[in-house]
């Protein structure tokens, strides 16, 4: 028995192999098949997968068939082929990220690690992101070198991340990013009076403001000349 063809592309279902040829002293003789794996089928003197079904390169990157043909007569001879399966570039699967979370005011933090589950062993990805204050380095989501976000402008951010392996093969994974708030120095001290009449015992002066960041955030005072308070 002869097979003039062992090779089949992963993923490719119902795939021709190729075509078996039985040396047989009968001219004309004809012959049935049997096949030692259920996935694979004869059909018009062809072998192939069965309607369907297909092979993974990364499970199985050979195949062992072993091919029974007999004739009318009831003589058989068996054969045994290996099946070589290429592989395929295939689309990853699956992004995800393993901390979404960042301290406001931390100009270039990590935000965390992002893993891509693809198929191909080794295969490598180029990443966008849809925020342009982050970026993707050494496999970490990022933001860049000089960048920091305001807790009291953003408490989240939403982005898109698209990863793009060899074959061109693209996958999006929408994240949200949680901004974790930060006390922050107050940034002015103002008194809106600077006046007192001689003589007025506890007179008010004026209205301090404080200017701070930190929405609600209270505050103690301290005054140098003891006289006031």
């Amino acid at each position: 028995i002869d097979l003039d063809n062992a090779l089949v592309v992963e993923n490719a279902a119902g795939a021709v192999i190729g075509k078996l040829t039985v040396t047989d002293p009968d001219a004309g003789d004809s012959q049935s098949f049997q096949l030692s794996d259920n996935r694979f089928e004869v059909v018009n003197g062809e072998l192939k997968l069965k309607d369907g079904i297909s092979l993974d390169f990364e499970t199985e990157p050979s195949v062992n068939v072993t091919v029974t043909a007999t004739d009318k007569g009831g003589h058989s001879i068996s054969q045994q082929f290996t099946i070589v399966v290429s592989d395929a570039n295939e689309a990853p699967t699956a992004l995800s990220l393993d901390h979404n979370a960042v301290l406001e005011n931390a100009a270039g933090a990590v935000i965390g690690g992002l893993t891509v589950a693809d198929p191909d062993a080794g295969d490598s990805q180029s990443f966008v992101v849809s925020d342009s204050r982050f970026e993707i380095l050494n496999g970490e989501l990022k933001l860049k070198d000089g960048m920091s976000i305001d807790f009291e402008t953003e408490q989240t951010i939403d982005m898109t991340v698209t990863a793009t392996d060899k074959g061109g093969h693209s996958i999006s994974q929408d994240f949200s990013i949680i901004v974790g708030d930060v006390n922050e120095a107050q940034t002015a001290l103002s008194l809106n009076g600077a006046y007192v009449a001689e003589n007025a015992a506890g007179s008010v002066v004026g209205d301090l403001t404080v200017a701070d960041p930190d929405k609600g955030d209270n505050q103690t005072f301290a005054v140098s000349d003891n006289r006031s308070s």
